[in-house]
């Protein structure tokens, strides 16, 4: 497997687990909509800000899409 792909496959798996993660403790009421959805703003807002590459742009706007399915979910 080359450098690339496994760099891939380690994000891709880490946004899932994560996913999965703040699914499940909404789903527990540990953490409220609420303060997901303020969370995933405040990351997406430091990567939209940082975006002095597309590698920026591209994670602030997967938190945005991550916040919008977690949101249709619940």
């Amino acid at each position: 497997m080359d450098e690339d792909r496994t760099d891939a496959a380690i994000a891709l798996a880490a946004l899932t687990i994560a996913e999965n993660l703040i699914a499940v403790l909404m789903d527990r009421g540990v953490v409220s909509r609420e303060d997901v959805e303020e969370l995933l703003l405040d990351a997406a807002s430091v990567d939209s800000a940082a975006a002095d590459t597309d590698v920026n742009a591209a994670a602030a706007d997967i938190v945005r899409e991550v916040m919008e399915g977690l949101a249709t979910r619940h």
